[in-house]
């Protein structure tokens, strides 16, 4: 997410909306992969935990963005 800015500047808007298409399919298929991963008995949990936790934090950032954009930009 950091680097798409300067991806968007040095090629066409096009290349930049199929990133952020990418990252919200991927956060999509990280919360199908840890409900998969949580009913499962004999996985352990630390890694679908971790995983969960950062894709809420991205998600989070994401809405934040999108808040600050349309309310105070």
């Amino acid at each position: 997410m950091v680097l798409l800015d300067p991806i968007a500047t040095l090629t066409t808007e096009i290349v930049g909306s199929i990133f952020v298409w990418f990252i919200l399919s991927g956060t999509v298929v990280s919360i199908i992969l840890a409900i998969i991963s949580f009913s499962d008995d004999m996985e352990k949990k630390v890694i679908p935990v971790t995983a969960l936790v950062l894709t809420l934090v991205n998600v989070i950032v994401i809405l934040f963005f999108f808040w600050f954009g349309t309310n105070l930009a």
